[in-house]
């Protein structure tokens, strides 16, 4: 069964990503699945989180 996920996102990102996905020949619901199956199937993201600083969150020490 399918279901719909709406998501809102600045023009110019879907426009980029749009452009990006349609240069590997995919659609930009088919790159948003790719990128949730790839989520699911791994249980991680393809790219490292960083705190504002560019400090990574893994090897930023929690403070009190």
């Amino acid at each position: 069964m399918n279901t719909t996920l709406q998501i809102r996102v600045d023009k110019k990102l879907k426009d980029d990503a749009t452009k990006v996905f349609k240069s590997m020949g995919l659609t930009l619901s088919g790159g948003v699945k790719l990128y949730l199956a790839y989520v699911v199937n791994t249980g991680t993201i393809p790219f490292e989180i960083t705190t504002l600083n560019n400090t990574p969150k893994s090897k930023k020490k929690a403070t009190k």
